[in-house]
């Protein structure tokens, strides 16, 4: 039969009491097929329990029966004191399944038969001192998820019971007087065959007399007590290595609680003194129950592995149970060990330097000095949700932090804590359970502090030729080679070049084998370097303001050959025209700056030229005349400077924004220009001037014209410079010149929108204060909709659309690229350099109201929250109190949500978080988290329930424990973790259908439904409801009681 034994009913009965025996009821189902019935008449019931006159004889008596689908047959047999009883149910498994079940007198089962084949047995031996009636079930199985139970549905069967009577009972002495009495007993005192206690009367004694044998083996207890059960469990000591010894009486369990690291395996070995017999014995934890290996009949074994670590779970607690069931008590010895498996905290990216007060540690306790440095923290995270790496990813996405220190408290919640100083190498002793994590550096070895890079290799980063120094393997020019080690990086090799006089540039090569070289210079060879086929890079030590590529006060007109040139190598055509050479200085040990500096002092002096030689001589050449616009090509290793203002800067025009330039000197990227430069209806006018013509004179007669949106500056060949006034600009991206060219876009005029304040200004024409903007301008969480290329007034006209549109965000990016954010929180002040304006909505949306039977914990970055605190629950967030997700195209104020978390006894909230205009996210929540919630720049509600309406028909609910929303005692059933009262087990269901399974089984008398995570529920059916007044829980639990027909 394909079913999970665990859903079987007989399986879980324990200790039914009689007064619930007396209790049952008819299952609620209608009899599948008509039932003919047997010689036993009407027996469904414990109350109307055929009685079967079965003699103490040893002898088998045979009844005949017939079982159906719905309808079991009770029975009951009187058992003499001392009586074993063994039931025989013969029957055929493929007419259907039957099961048995043997109560004691006192109602709990004493023996059950679950089989899936032929025919079930039973046996049992009355030890209670007196005889009872014992009640026999047999009943068809049904299983209890609903699937059809297998046959006929009818199944006759063939009853055999015997009964045993017991064996003679020692007998008093015969001659027994009260001066001999108390040394009666002497010789037989160790004898499991005793005599009976000597009576207070001489006369004459023959009578047969059964006792508990318990009683005879009293049972002295140990240091452990009392731990019988697992609320009262012994917390053992947090050692890693521990043996002791207790004794188990009878009918007694004992418990013990253990604290396991994460990842650490638990080995248990248990050894009794004497024959266990049947013992239970196994470990109870959050993966479940582990019961024990057995060795023999007294030596038995556990081993148990914790789940992995994370940032909130450092530990765990697990129930170790040990009972036996002889009825004398039995010492027994355990020894545990813990061992490190492979759980231990391996973050991606980082390296552990520290290990606090843990069982991993075997060396002293530390943590980062600065682990408690208010200065050094950058942000802490608390509650029960996240993984250690998902601590080390948030550290990855801050560029300040260097660290992490995870920190689990007591009470079981775990920290982490990012770092942007790790403190003293040594750290600090700690007695915190923690581990402390640098950040392994990142290593780019194609940018140097201190160094400039002139060749690479070939690397991926190198989209050009791969050259090297032409030095980098003369052993005259390498002062060191280092070879470097796994932790090391290029900067460890540009220090070692900086501290070392001689240096002046290191080549890091990368051989086949990835083994790193780094070798430090004396000499960095010619200008041009060599070709290589060497996975390396060359860098040249920087020295200050040795810049040549820029100048203060100067242009940069021509580059020759040099490794910053990326088109023709050229040079003024006057640079060796003695005609135009005013001075000249050789041997040049100034930088770059120091010869423009003595250009800017000669007032003839319109540039320079800056030529190094092979020989790596500098020289510094001062010009009165710079010759033609184009220059000439050359080879030499040269750069040529103009000085700003030799005709006015044409790159900088007051009231314009600089956007295309075109093939002049300037220009380090692709040279483009407006589209319409040239388009005979764009242009409004055009001026044509000299080398001295000023650029802003051109800017000037735009803005003497309305109409005017630009200007195109274009210097010909000839030196002739013209401006092109411009009404359209074309397209944003322009297009590709050839030309020397620059096209300037005029600086737009904003007006703010009606019903709209202006908040912030950017970079902006007119603003002479800060330049500020939203500071959630950019955020994509409080970004509603994106409108491009239109104007202001169009752009609030969206936002007064949307009722959750708080203000705009308007950012001018460049002509022809203007973008327009509808946002849903403003945030403060933040500096911007962009062209922006930032306005804030007047008239506010609509007011956010919760759903009927909800309220507004925290409130987070909304428009009716501006002055804060912006918070929201520490667990919005967290996958793993995270029930479902709801998605919702407009706005409902968490209507939706409301009604599926009042659908789900688990939810106690939900987070309703604005995404978008046409998108609003909220996560169902089973825990809400710490009181105070934490600090958030989202858009969003944290909503709390008021209380849970838990009802199910024909139940009563009779305790609720630490629901969330249970301002009462928290309290439960008694017996709810009772494994002897557990009629079965139904995971992940709801009340509803926790009542169903209830209802389907005549020993269930109510439920206790457990909510053991966000994604995992329990619903034990239970057959003991236990005290009237229950117990105090801090389980998330309902405890419903089954009503009475």
């Amino acid at each position: 039969m394909a079913v999970d034994k665990q859903l079987r009913t007989p399986l879980a009965i324990a200790a039914v009491v009689a007064a619930a025996v007396l209790a049952f009821v008819s299952p609620s189902h209608a009899v599948a097929v008509a039932c003919p019935g047997d010689g036993f008449g009407s027996n469904m019931t414990p109350q109307t329990a055929k009685a079967l006159g079965v003699p103490a004889d040893g002898t088998p008596y045979t009844f005949s029966g017939v079982a159906c689908l719905d309808s079991p047959d009770w029975l009951s047999i009187e058992l003499c004191a001392g009586c074993e009883a063994h039931v025989d149910v013969l029957f055929s498994h493929a007419d259907g399944d039957l099961d048995a079940i043997l109560y004691t007198s006192s109602a709990t089962p004493a023996d059950t038969s679950t089989s899936e084949s032929d025919n079930e047995e039973l046996a049992y031996t009355n030890t209670s001192p007196s005889a009872g009636m014992h009640l026999l079930n047999i009943h068809y199985y049904k299983p209890l998820d609903g699937s059809p139970a297998e046959g006929t549905g009818i199944v006759e069967y063939e009853l055999i019971i015997t009964i045993v009577p017991p064996e003679s009972t020692p007998a008093a002495s015969s001659t027994t007087s009260s001066s001999s009495s108390s040394s009666s007993s002497s010789s037989s005192s160790t004898s499991t065959s005793t005599s009976t206690p000597p009576s207070s009367s001489s006369s004459t004694t023959s009578a047969t007399t059964t006792t508990d044998v318990s009683s005879w083996f009293p049972c002295f207890g140990d240091d452990y007590e009392p731990n019988d059960s697992f609320q009262e469990a012994y917390v053992l000591p947090n050692a890693t290595f521990q043996v002791f010894e207790a004794e188990a009486c009878p009918f007694t369990e004992d418990w013990y609680k253990y604290t396991l690291c994460a990842g650490c395996t638990l080995d248990i070995a248990i050894v009794f003194d004497g024959s266990a017999g049947a013992p239970s014995i196994g470990i109870y934890s959050g993966s479940g129950y582990a019961p024990a290996n057995a060795i023999s009949n007294r030596e038995f074994n556990i081993t148990y592995t914790a789940p992995p670590a994370s940032v909130t779970g450092e530990s765990e607690h697990v129930y170790i149970l040990i009972n036996h069931d002889r009825n004398i008590p039995v010492d027994y010895t355990v020894t545990l060990s813990v061992t490190e498996g492979s759980h231990s905290l391996d973050l991606n990216g980082f390296t552990l330097v520290f290990q606090g007060d843990v069982p991993t540690n075997e060396g002293e306790a530390r943590r980062f000095s600065t682990a408690f440095d208010e200065d050094a923290i950058i942000a802490s995270y608390s509650g029960s949700g996240g993984t250690a790496q998902d601590c080390a990813d948030i550290c990855l996405e801050n560029p300040e932090c260097v660290g992490v220190f995870l920190w689990v408290l007591e009470s079981g919640v775990g920290r982490c804590v990012l770092l942007n100083d790790l403190g003293t190498e040594e750290g600090a002793p700690t007695s915190s359970y923690s581990y402390s994590f640098r950040r392994d550096q990142q290593d780019d070895p194609t940018s140097l502090e201190g160094f400039e890079l002139v060749f690479q290799g070939d690397v991926p980063t190198n989209e050009g030729e791969a050259r090297r120094f032409s030095t980098a393997f003369d052993q005259s020019a390498i002062i060191d080679t280092l070879v470097a080690g796994p932790e090391d990086t290029s900067q460890d090799c540009a220090d070692a070049c900086l501290a070392v006089a001689e240096c002046v540039g290191v080549f890091l090569w990368e051989l086949e084998s990835g083994e790193r070289r780094c070798s430090l210079l004396n000499d960095v060879g010619t200008p041009a370097g060599t070709p290589t086929s060497t996975h390396s890079y060359s860098h040249r030590v920087q020295a200050a303001q040795d810049d040549p590529t820029s100048l203060e006060g100067f242009e940069l007109v021509f580059q020759g050959d040099v490794p910053t040139n990326e088109g023709q190598a050229r040079r003024f055509s006057t640079a060796f025209d003695q005609s135009a050479i005013i001075a000249s200085y050789s041997g040049f040990g100034g930088t770059p700056q120091d010869c423009a500096d003595i250009c800017l002092e000669d007032p003839e002096c319109v540039g320079v030229f800056l030529w190094e030689l092979e020989s790596g001589e500098r020289r510094c050449y001062l010009l009165n005349d710079l010759g033609t616009p184009e220059g000439t090509p050359t080879s030499s290793y040269s750069y040529s400077h103009r000085v700003i203002g030799a005709g006015g800067d044409p790159r900088s025009l007051e009231g314009f924004t600089l956007v295309f330039q075109g093939n002049n000197p300037g220009n380090q990227g692709v040279a483009r220009r407006f589209s319409t430069a040239f388009d005979e209806g764009a242009i409004i006018d055009r001026f044509s001037g000299g080398a001295t013509a000023q650029p802003q004179d051109c800017g000037d007669a735009c803005l003497a014209v309305a109409e005017c949106v630009g200007v195109f500056l274009w210097e010909l060949a000839s030196g002739e410079r013209r401006c092109y006034l411009l009404n359209d600009l074309g397209t944003p991206q322009g297009v590709v010149t050839s030309g020397d060219s620059y096209s300037h876009a005029r600086d737009q005029t904003v007006t703010t929108p009606e019903g709209y304040a202006l908040d912030y200004a950017g970079a902006v024409p007119g603003n002479t204060g800060s330049t500020l903007r939203f500071s959630t301008a950019f955020d994509v969480g409080a970004r509603l909709q994106v409108v491009l290329n239109e104007s202001p007034e169009t752009c609030a006209a969206a936002c007064d659309a949307n009722q959750a549109c708080a203000g705009i965000f308007y950012w001018i990016v460049h002509v022809g690229d203007v973008r327009c954010y509808l946002l849903s929180s403003l945030g403060t002040a933040a500096a911007t350099s962009s062209a922006s304006y930032s306005f804030r909505r007047v008239s506010t949306p609509a007011a956010y109201v919760p759903p009927a039977g909800y309220v507004v914990q925290h409130k987070g970055d909304t428009f009716d929250n501006a002055a804060g605190p912006k918070r929201r629950f520490t667990t919005a967030f967290d996958t793993s109190a995270r029930i479902d997700t709801v998605n919702m195209a407009v706005r409902d104020d968490g209507q939706a949500c409301a009604a599926q978390c009042n659908m789900t006894s688990a939810c106690l909230g939900f987070y309703y978080w604005a995404r978008a205009s046409n998108l609003y996210t909220c996560y169902l929540l089973s825990d809400l988290g710490l009181p105070e919630g934490v600090v958030t720049s989202g858009n969003s509600y944290s909503v709390a329930k008021l209380g849970v309406s838990a009802s199910v028909p024909g139940y009563e609910l009779t305790f609720e424990g630490d629901t969330g929303t249970n301002s009462g005692e928290l309290r439960r059933f008694s017996t709810a973790f009772d494994a002897g009262v557990r009629v079965a087990s139904v995971p992940n269901a709801d009340l509803v259908a926790c009542a169903s399974a209830c209802d389907e089984s005549t020993l269930c008398l109510g439920f206790f439904h457990w909510t053991k995570s966000a994604s995992a529920t329990e619903c034990w059916l239970l057959s003991d409801l236990g005290t009237p007044q229950g117990i105090v829980t801090g389980t998330n639990s309902y405890s419903f009681t089954k009503l009475l027909p």
